[in-house]
């Protein structure tokens, strides 16, 4: 399970902390870009509820994955975020009604 927290960062900023992603017997690396790219979103999202000015860091671990960095840039090409600096995000409003309509069609 992927437990994923934010603490506090510099003013304006936020800091996501993430737990390993461990692959499960069957899963593929597809599989995974999924699992990053909706921790990723759940995370911002929640930022983006409570402030949608804030931009979050995400760990120097996941930035380090070239998975994520794939995922993040996927993201941000499809304008689902919004990019500072290398690994320093915020949902857009898009993504966060992509966010929204995934958490929908998954209740």
């Amino acid at each position: 399970m992927t437990k994923v927290t934010a603490a506090l960062a510099r003013k304006g900023h936020s800091r996501m902390t993430q737990g390993p992603i461990v692959l499960g017997q069957g899963e593929t690396l597809m599989d995974r870009g999924e699992i990053i790219r909706d921790t990723i979103l759940l995370a911002l999202a929640e930022r983006y509820e409570r402030d949608r000015s804030q931009f979050v860091t995400l760990p120097r671990q996941t930035m380090d994955s070239p998975l994520a960095r794939e995922v993040v840039a996927e993201l941000r090409n499809d304008k689902h975020v919004e990019e500072q600096t290398r690994g320093v995000v915020r949902l857009t409003w898009r993504g966060y009604e992509l966010y929204k309509s995934h958490t929908l069609s998954c209740a």
